[in-house]
């Protein structure tokens, strides 16, 4: 907010002022300056407007993302274990072939009255039940055999087939992941020009507000270095305890803070989106979630508002695109969008909380990770 003042005249001078007409001509000005700064913060809020629904678009789209990817690991993955299957049944197949191999060479050296031969050269009608069983026998298992190299070869089939239409279905989602970075990277650039365009004075408004911005996220953070020690310096595991592991939780979350966003990000040596954040804090205390908001606030323990405690992953919208991790007292640690960096927020400056979400987490093993 620009703060425009203009005080009373000096009693002392008031009488020298020559006319009703002067003083009507200052309250003119003050009317004409008061519009001026009225308009310029006008201005500035429809572009913030602007901004803030680009942010929202790129978010959405980020994690829509991050989903997609998600399923693109899982078809690899499946890939990996029907490529596994595929060997398989490659080696039933082989061994199948070579059993049959044996057999009909077996046959052709028997010849074709072997088998009668065999039946009447018996010396009692017991000898000849047992020997008619035994050729049974020997038929059942040519024929399992013959079934047995059936069933090998249509596994082999149904696994080839199985692997083209999964390798199809990757090719078709790698299309769509490379359709959604190029929507995003046009919100990206839109959201630029949106900022490149806007002229010096109300380009100032918006700058104040961002400063105001940053100053209370430096207080806050300022606030959290003295409730926990750990997160500038790690002093050693902490005691088992629930509460000191919700604590040594936020000392994990708060080592992150002022790291750059990066949409798809998930490491803090190139950046984090809020799933991503999320996920890499959770993942160090024994809890693997998916790099998807609206997966995470799927899992865990469902929590209502009047019972929320420190470590509980709060989500925004509906569907779910937004995540951060509350951090106690009315705050939480978020990624909160392109060119901003980690930081703590209030909660109660966000009207679009839809989730809650507590998980059983374990010790962290050393210090916070940094890869």
């Amino acid at each position: 907010m620009i703060a425009f003042c203009v005080g009373p005249p000096h009693p002392s001078t008031a009488l020298a002022l020559p006319a009703p007409t002067t003083t009507g001509g200052m309250v003119a000005l003050r009317s004409e300056a008061k519009e001026q700064i009225d308009s310029l913060e006008a201005a500035a809020a429809g572009v913030q407007t602007e901004i803030d629904a680009l942010d929202t678009q790129v978010e959405q789209l980020t994690e829509q993302y991050n989903e997609i990817k998600l399923s693109l690991d899982q078809i690899n993955g499946q890939l990996v274990e029907m490529r596994r299957r595929q060997e398989v049944a490659v080696q039933r197949y082989q061994l199948q072939t070579e059993r049959i191999d044996k057999r009909l060479v077996a046959t052709y050296k028997c010849g074709r009255d072997g088998i009668l031969e065999i039946l009447l050269a018996t010396d009692s009608f017991g000898d000849f039940v047992s020997r008619l069983v035994l050729i049974t026998k020997i038929a059942v298992y040519d024929q399992d055999l013959a079934d047995g190299l059936k069933e090998a070869e249509q596994e082999l089939v149904d696994v080839e087939v199985a692997i083209r239409a999964k390798k199809s279905e990757e090719l078709s989602i790698r299309g769509k992941l490379e359709e959604q970075q190029s929507e995003i990277q046009t919100l990206l650039d839109e959201r630029a020009a949106t900022l490149a365009g806007i002229n010096s004075s109300i380009a100032a408004v918006l700058e104040q507000e961002r400063i105001k911005r940053e100053e209370e996220r430096k207080r806050l953070e300022a606030e959290l270095r003295v409730r926990f020690p750990g997160y500038s310096q790690y002093t050693g595991p902490l005691p088992q305890t629930p509460d000191a592991l919700l604590n040594q939780l936020v000392e994990t979350t708060v080592a992150y803070l002022s790291i750059p966003y990066l949409w798809a990000g998930e490491k803090p040596s190139t950046g984090m989106d809020c799933s991503g954040f999320v996920m890499y804090v959770f993942r160090q205390h024994g809890v693997h979630l998916p790099h998807f908001a609206a997966y995470q606030c799927a899992m865990g323990m469902p929590v209502g508002p009047a019972d929320i405690q420190t470590g509980d992953i709060v989500g925004f919208g509906s569907p779910v695109h937004h995540v951060g991790i509350y951090i106690g007292d009315g705050l939480f640690a978020h990624a909160p969008r392109t060119g901003d960096v980690i930081r703590i927020s209030r909660l109660a400056d966000r009207a679009d909380l839809t989730a809650i979400r507590r998980f059983p987490i374990q010790e962290r093993i050393g210090p916070p990770a940094l890869d």
